[in-house]
Order: structure tokens, then sequence, then C-alpha cells
């Protein structure tokens, strides 16, 4: 994200193409309750019973609703959450795969961008 942010600034990609590049990211992400039962964390019939507490109450987040219906504690939401983003495509990827710069940019921006964050508080996650 924080080097998306770095090739916005830079005039490097559009605001539209860094806003479609996160729309995609997320759209790409593996859904929790799929990560929950695939780690064993929870049942198909646990998420299931999430589910259709969630189909009345669409405020609330599947992880929130797991907490509460004992499911699941804080800790392995979190667990849970870091595998999910941790399974999205990075947004440098989708932005070469979508065309917003070529690879070759991308990895010369990102030897850039780590010689600009080495040394200072700016965040290297890309």
């Amino acid at each position: 994200m924080w080097f998306a942010c770095y090739l916005h600034k830079k005039g490097i990609i559009t605001g539209d193409q860094f806003a479609e590049a996160v729309r995609e990211q997320l759209s790409r992400r593996p859904l929790l309750g799929a990560i929950a039962i695939q780690s064993g964390k929870l049942s198909v019939k646990q998420v299931m019973r999430v589910f259709t507490v969630q189909a009345d109450d669409l405020e609330k987040a599947f992880g929130e609703l797991a907490i509460e219906l004992g499911f699941l504690t804080e800790e392995d939401l979190a667990q849970l959450l870091l595998e999910q983003a941790n399974s999205a495509p990075q947004l440098s990827e989708i932005l070469v795969e979508t065309g917003a710069l070529t690879r070759e940019q991308m990895l010369d921006e990102l030897a850039q961008y780590r010689s600009h964050a080495h040394g200072s508080n700016v965040p290297v996650s890309v």
C-alpha cells in the first residue's frame, strides 16, 4: 500500500489506477470463512451459522460475529485476518497486471522507494 501511495505521489499512477488496484486486490482476497475452514479454526457448520446471523445484521463483520458466537477468539481472528491479507496479491503486481506500469518501471521505482525509505521512517511495504 505504501509503495502504491509513493507511486501516486510521484505521478507515476493516477488516483483512478490506485483505486482500481485496491478494488482488485480486495476482490482477490480469499474469504475469511474459507480461510477459517482451511485452517481448522471453524467448521463448515460454524461458518454457515455466522452467515445466518450476519444475514440479520449486515452491519457486523464476519469475524466480529464469530467472536460473539464464541467460535473464535480475538487472537484467532487476528491470525485469520493476517493470513487473508497475506493471501492477496501485492498492489504493485496488480498495477503491472493492469498495465498501469511495466514490470521494469515497477522494479526501478521499487528500488528507488526502498533506497528512499532506508534510514527514514517511511514504511517499506509493497
